[in-house]
């Protein structure tokens, strides 16, 4: 997926990191990608490279606390620039159902009926806290139904200030570079779910035949279907809907 290096800084700013022992020519990774990988302030960031030359990376982005020596970083090329990998993530979560998890909803001790949040449907399991602070100590609540975006709960309502942790099959939504993805959602078929979408895509802009990048699609393609597997297989991915009491289901 074009050429990563991998390095830790020597300096930089709020809009670059330097590295005085990146040797590699100028405009190497011109719109590509970095990730800071280190620092109390960084690490997680993904940034679009705007210029690359003299060791010093410089982003279209700029941050709320400037880059100093010892963060650790990985870098890529602009074979798939910015932009493409982001559209190739948020292709891989569109791309089929996961479990979501939403924790919007507190209890008052009194209140039956609970408007779902939006974007939450196809509920399959309802758990509420036994604690108003961490560790919530939660627990599954079997007495409950989805009505019409509606979450009603037919005996043992969430008592007063006992948040409701709500499990539904959806689609997640369309993420930025600084945004979090649901932890629920299995990790290898995102990376490999996008590496698919890149690939292949690559192979249609090309229009010729190139063995190399149908080896990799094929073995991105062989990848996604053994993450699947494996999330299914360890629960990560889909749950069924939970046994409900009282309600006839």
């Amino acid at each position: 997926m074009g050429s990563i290096v991998r390095g830790t800084s020597t300096g930089g700013s709020v809009t670059t990191l330097a590295d005085t022992s990146m040797k590699l020519a100028p405009a190497t990774f011109n719109d590509g990608t970095i990730w800071l990988l280190s620092g109390t302030n960084h690490a997680g960031l993904t940034l679009k490279v705007k210029t690359f030359g003299e060791g010093t990376f410089t982003f279209y982005n700029t941050l709320s606390n400037a880059v100093v020596a010892g963060i650790k970083y990985a870098a890529v090329n602009n074979q798939f620039t910015f932009d493409q990998l982001l559209e190739a993530v948020n292709y891989a979560l569109g791309s089929r159902k996961s479990m979501m998890l939403d924790t919007t909803l507190t209890g008052t001790g009194t209140q039956e009926e609970f408007d779902l949040p939006s974007g939450v449907s196809d509920v399959r399991r309802v758990e509420i806290a036994k604690s108003t602070s961490e560790p919530y100590g939660y627990a599954r609540s079997y007495y409950w139904q989805e009505i019409y975006g509606h979450l009603m709960f037919y005996s043992n309502v969430p008592a007063s200030g006992m948040p409701i942790r709500i499990w539904y099959a959806g689609y997640h939504p369309e993420v930025e570079y600084d945004d979090d993805i649901n932890p629920a959602i299995d990790e290898g078929s995102i990376l490999w779910g996008a590496a698919v979408y890149l690939y292949r895509n690559l192979i249609e802009k090309i229009r010729k035949d190139n063995p190399t990048a149908t080896e990799l699609l094929n073995e991105a393609n062989s990848r996604m279907q053994e993450a699947q597997r494996k999330s299914s297989a360890y629960a990560r991915d889909m749950i069924n809907h939970d046994p409900l009491l009282g309600t006839g289901i």
